[in-house]
């Protein structure tokens, strides 16, 4: 917490960085800043609105910097630090998924990142708590783009860390997300569904059973338990309706493939969470 009062000066130049904030939005913003000694003025804190002409929709989100979350966990007395970023990466021989450490992580021998998984120790908890950042979940348009696709591992690896640092310290950081995170436009806070697109089967995937031998290929490189592994099994035959798999009509490879995709990455970002 800082001492520092706000002068009026400072109180309007707030404004008019943050000129969709209400009155009582701003004076929430400032206490805030206060509290966590975050500057509001010097970028060390942001403030979003969404849905601003909704009022029933209406939010308030902050963002922060990576070492802004992690000096207000070092706060706490409670954190220990984050365990090494594992990378998820598409092999540019065999075109297959394999973890990376970061540590060994070589551009040269990967055609994309998928994923990244951090641990956050907490001092009292028995394990890290793990976030999973997924990079189609992150926006690299705009501004900052140019770092995203230079540095991808990195990017993502910050993002997983985000994620952890928010599971192990909720109360202090629960609500607070880098600018990635969130949406370019500020009228939503959920962006909107883009129309389908046409699915682009992967080179080698042709067929059912192709389709689910990534599928099982990929549950082990991501390390799915058993009981995720179950719930991803039980969508699946509730959308094409069967428990057999290998069943499922071999005109719908493209729809399968694209459905157990997205289905596998929201079950991976609800275990980060």
């Amino acid at each position: 917490m800082t001492d520092h009062q706000m002068t009026k000066e400072e109180i309007r130049l707030v404004k008019s960085k943050f000129p969709d904030l209400s009155d009582t939005e701003l004076a929430v913003a400032l206490r805030y800043s206060q509290q966590s000694g975050l500057d509001i003025l010097g970028g060390q804190l942001g403030v979003q609105v969404f849905n601003k002409n909704n009022p029933d929709r209406r939010q308030v989100k902050y963002t922060v910097t990576i070492e802004a979350m992690r000096s207000l966990a070092a706060r706490t007395s409670m954190w220990e630090g984050s365990t090494e970023v594992t990378l998820l990466c598409r092999n540019k021989k065999s075109g297959e998924p394999e973890q990376v450490p970061f540590h060994l992580y070589d551009p040269r021998n990967y055609s994309e990142v998928i994923s990244a998984t951090v641990g956050v120790y907490r001092k009292g908890f028995r394990e890290p708590r793990m976030g999973t950042a997924l990079m189609e979940n992150y926006r690299k348009t705009g501004p900052g783009a140019e770092v995203w696709n230079k540095l991808p591992e990195h990017m993502l690896g910050l993002a997983a860390e985000r994620i952890a640092l928010r599971g192990a310290f909720p109360m202090e950081l629960g609500r607070l997300y880098g600018k990635e995170e969130l949406p370019d436009d500020g009228e939503s806070a959920k962006p909107a569904t883009p129309p389908p697109a046409a699915v682009i089967l992967p080179r080698g995937i042709s067929t059912i059973d192709d389709v689910l031998d990534r599928m099982y290929k990929t549950f082990r490189a991501l390390r799915i338990s058993a009981e995720t592994e179950n719930r991803i099994h039980e969508k699946i035959s509730e959308e094409f309706g069967t428990d057999q798999l290998g069943t499922i009509d071999p005109n719908r490879v493209e729809e399968l493939y694209a459905f157990i995709k997205r289905v596998t990455q929201n079950l991976q970002s609800e275990r980060a969470v």
